[in-house]
């Protein structure tokens, strides 16, 4: 047998730091300083571009405007498509040399249209959410017919790896439930999505900046709009107090908005002084907060407790899996979350100096291992063991 050329291959469809929370990013990042000139990378993004954009211009359309005549709503794109299954198969036949040729093949890309024919190292696949719990998650509702194919054409790709990265306790958890064994999974939640910055930080200084910050996209609206209104009330009491949020408009936000609330749509990460000053936001805040109904923007958690940053968070268990596997670096509220309840937690962690440094300690211990780096070691142990 020739000997491999590459110790592992990683295929992916988007580069850039912006998309999917920077993960595809970052961990291509990791995968290149680790494995350096024995990593193969392959950016299918030629690929699936062109295809990708005429498909949700037409197909996909067409089937949203037949789905919103019926009255329901759809989901559905370039990515859950026969047509992506059929580029995929393409891309996978035209680099089958080169995988061929490394240990095994990482693939952030559904690995729709593999097959042992084609690919013969070991797959390596990646999940942080199914298409199923994404739709009940974000939009509250069960899947519809096609929606349905979807899912069980992802279930089926999925099945064909011979090992699964589950970033979420609760994904894993789900594959058991859909008939995957343990020794087809992988647990990896300590995924970070920044350049780590270890410069130390002043914890006085951070306490007495009084600064809440909120991340969060559209979806996490609702706990925008309740820190908000918390926060009016907390300022009466703590009149230095101020609030940062990043990823909604403003004019998502109402009319009540005044001195002390910074808000900003959105950060780009690939502009410095836009990423600068997101670091900075980090840095400088002394609390996070985000109680929006669907959970609290893990990666954007992460990022907050990375810097000393305590948090304030709706109960949720898959977050509380991770956050509070240790000592209490941040408090999860329980329903119902009013405005008073939000407020008196936020005057009670910032006029609390004892009590706000354990948990930003705390919070920064939790996770100062968090790296993408640590993954691959532990994707080659695995696989190392399940051959011995």
């Amino acid at each position: 047998m020739n000997p491999k050329k590459y110790k592992a291959a990683l295929i992916i469809r988007t580069t850039g730091i912006n998309d999917w929370s920077g993960v595809p990013y970052y961990v291509t990042k990791a995968f290149r300083e680790y494995y350096g000139s024995q990593g193969l990378v392959i950016n299918a993004t030629k690929y699936f571009h062109i295809p990708g954009y005429v498909f949700n211009k037409t197909i996909a359309k067409l089937f949203k405007y037949g789905y919103r005549l019926a009255g329901k709503p759809l989901s559905y794109s370039f990515i859950g498509s026969w047509f992506y299954r059929w580029v995929m198969h393409f891309v996978l036949i035209v680099k089958a040399k080169k995988i061929n040729q490394s240990g095994f093949l990482f693939t952030f890309v559904p690995p729709y249209g593999i097959n042992k024919k084609t690919i013969k190292v070991p797959i390596i696949g990646f999940s942080d959410a199914s298409f199923e719990h994404l739709i009940k998650w974000q939009q509250q509702r069960e899947l519809n017919y096609l929606e349905r194919q979807v899912e069980n054409a992802s279930l089926r790709a999925v099945k064909k790896c011979a090992v699964v990265v589950c970033m979420f306790p609760n994904v894993y958890t789900e594959l058991i439930n859909k008939g995957f064994r343990p020794d087809q999974l992988i647990l990896f939640d300590k995924g970070f999505n920044l350049d780590r910055d270890e410069q130390n930080i002043d914890v006085v200084k951070k306490y007495n900046n009084k600064m809440i910050l909120f991340i969060g996209r559209k979806h996490y609206k609702d706990g925008a709009l309740k820190l908000i209104d918390a926060f009016f009330d907390a300022r009466k009491i703590i009149p230095e107090l101020n609030l940062i949020i990043i990823g909604i408009a403003p004019g998502e936000l109402g009319d009540a908005l005044n001195n002390g609330i910074v808000i900003h749509q959105y950060l780009d990460k690939n502009i410095p002084d836009q990423l600068s000053l997101y670091k900075s936001y980090l840095q400088d805040a002394s609390l996070y907060v985000n109680v929006a109904e669907i959970g609290g923007s893990y990666m954007a958690v992460i990022e907050a407790m990375v810097c000393h940053t305590p948090f304030i968070l709706k109960e949720c268990l898959e977050l509380k899996l991770i956050f509070q596997k240790k000592k209490p670096s941040g408090v999860f509220l329980n329903e119902p979350i009013t405005r008073s309840v939000l407020s008196d937690q936020i005057v009670l962690l910032l006029s609390d100096f004892r009590t706000w440094e354990q948990y930003s300690n705390n919070a920064h211990s939790m996770v100062s291992d968090f790296n993408w780096k640590h993954l691959f070691p532990k994707i080659e142990v695995f696989l190392n063991e399940r051959n011995a």
